[in-house]
């Protein structure tokens, strides 16, 4: 522009550079950025807010930052705290922490106070590393300085702890936002209720659920279904369906989630009954099963060897509407081979062919090594020659 004698100003020149940003041309904006120093224009804090914030999506936070900044200081254009911020949180996804932390310490040196967002985002940054000590550090020094943490704030520091097994320290975290009279949320609680079930503190999992409860924060259905999911993979079964009874006693509905959750557990730990009660349960409060829940509950009774009764859910799946798929039929044949119900199985695939349920590779492998251990020769190799035939099944029961 001004080698054809236009004179650029500082609205076109801001479009531009914001435009190239967006469009991920990092060197072009910055052509345009510096030559505002040769056209004499006049940078300003929004030229450098939009430049740094793209720096270290880029990747390039070493000498351009440099220069950046040193142009800023020049022309008086002092970064805020939204500067600070942006640039920060992007160092930190760029992994580069030391620097991140050190234009901490300059922002604090310059006079430019850190809110509650800076401290929460170089705190997430430093969790997601696994630098868990320093995350805690800028946590102390957040408060030092007057800065009052969130909810936001504590329920990701928790999160980081967690995930990094620090369990007392996650517990201790707790502690200190309760006793602050910052009131924890049900994301707090559910989060860490998670953590605890994943580090197989089942008992503080509990304490936390009764804590939450004791100070008001209602739990929701997630919450419910984290920790009775938590409890079966821990094999607290007792303990599962009180934490049910208890949910739905204060009112909170079960979803598909929650009664799947718990039927796949149940039928782990081989209480067959208990599942199918489950299921009565579920279908009685309007909650309708999914193929997934079905499949879930043959599977594991087929492996309970609970085969009229796997058959007998086959049945009322079908009549209740819900279209079994060819993991369904599958599934049920195989198991149905490996029993040795060679009859059944072929009855189950003259189902499936007449519901329109077209078989797939899985189907007949699994079908031919079945009868080629029965010794069914003839039926394996008629099944072999149909496999790319279109037509239905010719084969049935003898």
């Amino acid at each position: 522009m001004h080698g054809m004698g236009i004179q650029a100003d500082v609205i076109t020149c801001n479009i531009l550079i914001t435009g190239l940003l967006r469009a991920g041309q990092l060197k072009p904006a910055f052509q345009v950025f510096f030559s505002l120093v040769y056209d004499d224009i006049g940078a300003n804090t929004i030229f450098g807010t939009g430049m740094m914030d793209a720096l270290p999506k880029a990747n390039e936070v070493g000498k351009d930052l440099v220069t950046l900044m040193t142009y800023l200081k020049n022309w008086k254009c002092t970064p805020n705290d939204v500067t600070y911020t942006s640039l920060m949180d992007g160092l930190m996804k760029a992994k580069e922490i030391d620097k991140a932390l050190t234009l901490l310490a300059q922002m604090e040196k310059r006079g430019c106070i850190p809110d509650v967002v800076t401290y929460s985002s170089v705190m997430d940054g430093l969790m997601k590393a696994k630098e868990v000590d320093k995350a805690l550090a800028v946590l102390a020094r957040m408060e030092k300085r007057g800065c009052i943490p969130n909810v936001v704030t504590y329920s990701s520091l928790m999160d980081g702890l967690m995930k990094a097994k620090e369990v007392d320290k996650a517990l201790a975290v707790l502690a200190q936002i309760e006793k602050r009279g910052c009131i924890p949320n049900v994301v707090t609680y559910s989060s860490l209720m998670d953590g605890l079930m994943k580090a197989k503190e089942v008992d503080k999992a509990l304490t936390v659920l009764a804590r939450m409860e004791k100070r008001g924060c209602i739990p929701d259905v997630v919450t419910y279904n984290s920790l009775m999911d938590g409890l079966m993979k821990a094999k607290e079964v007792d303990k599962a369906l009180a934490v049910l009874a208890q949910m739905e006693k204060r009112g909170c509905i079960p979803n598909v989630v929650t009664y799947s959750s718990l039927m796949d557990g149940l039928m782990k730990a081989k209480e067959v009954d208990t599942a199918l009660a489950v299921l009565a349960q579920m279908e009685k409060r309007g909650c309708i099963p999914g193929v997934v829940t079905y499949n879930s509950l043959m599977d594991g009774l087929m492996k309970a060897k609970q085969v009229d009764k796997a058959l007998a859910v086959l049945a009322q799946m079908e009549k209740k509407g819900c279209i079994p798929n060819v993991v369904t039929y599958s599934s049920l044949m195989d198991n149905l081979m490996k029993a040795k119900e060679v009859h059944k199985a072929l009855a189950v695939l003259a189902q499936m062919e007449k519901m329109g349920c077209i078989p797939n590779v899985v189907t007949y492998s699994s079908l031919m090594d079945g009868l080629m251990k029965a010794k069914e020769v003839d039926k394996a190799l008629a099944l072999l020659a149909q496999m790319g035939a279109s037509q239905p099944w010719s084969l049935t029961p003898a």
